[in-house]
């Protein structure tokens, strides 16, 4: 999470950066502020609808999971585990590699 902090804080054109978390339970809420200030995260986190979750919607199956999502709502990239930051860069430069004429 340490990549999305640094782009959410370039700003720029690039992609937009989100979290969502699938906390559940009354104190859901308390516990994600909590992991938020700890981490410093300064990007939105939404809390996932316990009655239509994003994470069924994206078929998401563990934790921690992180995608690329086109403006047309597709999953063109996932990537589940650890080393998330690393893989996101290299995604994002073959992404961008190939958006090119």
């Amino acid at each position: 999470m340490r990549e999305l902090q640094r782009r959410y804080e370039a700003g720029g054109d690039g992609p937009a950066i989100v979290g969502v978390s699938i906390d559940e339970g009354e104190d859901a809420l308390k516990r994600v502020a909590k992991a938020v200030r700890k981490q410093g995260i300064r990007y939105p986190i939404f809390l996932d609808d316990q009655e239509s979750p994003a994470w069924a919607a994206l078929k998401v199956r563990a934790v921690p999971t992180m995608m690329l999502v086109d403006g047309g709502g597709r999953v063109v990239w996932r990537f589940t585990g650890p080393d998330g930051d690393e893989r996101l860069e290299e995604a994002l430069a073959k992404l961008a590699s190939s958006a090119r004429p």
